[in-house]
C-alpha cells in the first residue's frame, strides 16, 4: 500500500478547507487505496485568531517544519499532499514545507482551496519568480476549470479538476415539509469576504421598497462580532426583520436551512462555497455573487441567480421576485437539489480524489525509473 503524507489544516477551527480535508483523511474510498500519513496545521483555535501573531503559532510552526523533515527522513512516502496556502503571509509560511519537499524531492501535489495568485505576482517579478519556484514540479488540484486562470502563469503543467462535494444529509431526496419562519438565509463566517456587510446593505434596500421578509443571519466570527452586526441593524431600523444567530453546530445550521426559503450569499471572495452546496441540498433557490465556481454551482434562472459582487440592488432585485412567486422558490430549489445530486456528492469527490491520488504515484514512479 502505497503511504501519502498529507500536509493540511484539520478543525478547528471549522471553515471550507478544514472541512474538506477531515473527509479525505476520514474516507474509506481514500484509505483503504492509500495509508494516509497526516501532519496537522493547527495554528488556531478558533475563528477570531486566525491571521492574528503569536508566540504559540511559531513553536507549533517550527515543530510542524521538524516533523516533515523527520518524517521525509525515517519513512518512506510515495507522494505528499499538501492544501498549501495560495496567498498572504500563510503562503509564504507554507514556502517553507515547499523548500523541505524539494530538497527530498518527494512527488507533490497541491489542492488549491483558494484563489487570488493572479493578483498577487501582477506586475511583480519579484513575486512571480517565488511562486514558480513552489509550484516547479508540483502537480496540481483545481476546484474548478474556472480557476485556472489563477495558476497559468506560474506553472507549466495541467492542473486536475475537481469540484468539492459534501455529504448528503437527506438521502431520501424529499423535501422536508415544515414551518418556515425565514424568507431569507445567509450562512457564513462573520468576516469582510464573506460578504455579510453587503448583506445587510442589501436587506437595507429591501426595507425601503417595502418588501416584507424575515431574515436570519447565523455563523459567527472574526471580522465582525455579533453586537456590531446588531447596532448596524438597529441603525438601519431592520432589527424587527434580522435575527442573527451565531453558531457553527451542524445540527442547529441544518435547521436553520430546512427552515429558510431562499439562501443569499453575496460573498466578495470565494473560489468555490461549500455552503451553496449545503443550500442545493435544502432545496432552497440561491442568489450569490459570480466568483470563482459559484456560477458551476449556481445556474442563472434555472437553480437561482448569479449576480456581480457589486450589484447589491440586482440582490434586492431578485431576492424581492422570489419572496413574490413561491412556484418559483419551490422550481429553483428542486431543480438545486438535483444538480447537486448529480455533481457534487461527497461519495463522488473521494472517488475522483483517489483515481488523481493513483495517476500521481504512478507518473512519479514512471519518471524515477
Amino acid at each position: 500500500m502505497k503511504t501519502i503524507l498529507c500536509i493540511i489544516q484539520i478543525p478547528p477551527p471549522i471553515h471550507g478547507v478544514t472541512l474538506m480535508n477531515k473527509y479525505v483523511i476520514e474516507s474509506e474510498i481514500i484509505t483503504r487505496k492509500f495509508n494516509m500519513s497526516i501532519l496537522p496545521l493547527n495554528f488556531n483555535n478558533n475563528m477570531q485568531t486566525l491571521g492574528r501573531f503569536s508566540l504559540v503559532k511559531v513553536l507549533k510552526f517550527l515543530s510542524s517544519l521538524f516533523g516533515l523533515f523527520k518524517r521525509l527522513l525515517v519513512h518512506k512516502i510515495d507522494l505528499v499532499y499538501f492544501t498549501i496556502n495560495p496567498t498572504g503571509r500563510a503562503f509564504y509560511r507554507d514556502l517553507l514545507y515547499v523548500v523541505i519537499l524539494k530538497l527530498f524531492r518527494v512527488p507533490h501535489v497541491y489542492h488549491i482551496y483558494g484563489k487570488g495568485i493572479r493578483e498577487q505576482i501582477h506586475n511583480k517579478k519579484h513575486v512571480r519568480r517565488i511562486y514558480r519556484y513552489a509550484f516547479s514540479r508540483a502537480e496540481i488540484i483545481c476546484q474548478s476549470e474556472r480557476l485556472i486562470y489563477d495558476i497559468e502563469n506560474i506553472s507549466p503543467k495541467t492542473p486536475y479538476i475537481l469540484p468539492c462535494g459534501i455529504p448528503s444529509t437527506n438521502d431520501n431526496g424529499i423535501r422536508r415539509e415544515e414551518e418556515k419562519p425565514y424568507d431569507i438565509l445567509f450562512f457564513s463566517n462573520f468576516n469582510k469576504q464573506k460578504g455579510v456587510i453587503e448583506l445587510i446593505e442589501i436587506l437595507k434596500l429591501l426595507n425601503k421598497r417595502k418588501s416584507k421578509f424575515r431574515a436570519v443571519i447565523g455563523g459567527g466570527g472574526s471580522d465582525y462580532s455579533k453586537a456590531f452586526l446588531d447596532n448596524r441593524l438597529v441603525e438601519y431600523g431592520l432589527d424587527k426583520h434580522v435575527t442573527i444567530i451565531e453558531t457553527f453546530n451542524s445540527t442547529q445550521k441544518f435547521e436553520l436551512f430546512n427552515r429558510s426559503r431562499i439562501f443569499v450569499f453575496p460573498t466578495q471572495n470565494e473560489s468555490f462555497g461549500l455552503v451553496i452546496l449545503e443550500a442545493m441540498q435544502a432545496f432552497l433557490p440561491v442568489i450569490a455573487s459570480r466568483e470563482g465556481a459559484i456560477p458551476d454551482l449556481v445556474i442563472h434562472d434555472k437553480t437561482g441567480y448569479v449576480l456581480n459582487k457589486d450589484d447589491l440592488e440586482g440582490f434586492a432585485e431578485k431576492i424581492d421576485l422570489l419572496l413574490s412567486d413561491n412556484k418559483k422558490i419551490n422550481e429553483m430549489g428542486i431543480n438545486g437539489n438535483k444538480h447537486y445530486n448529480n455533481h457534487y456528492r461527497l461519495k463522488g469527490f473521494e472517488e475522483k480524489l483517489k483515481d488523481i491520488l493513483e495517476t500521481i504515484i504512478l507518473k512519479s514512479a514512471k519518471r524515477s525509473n
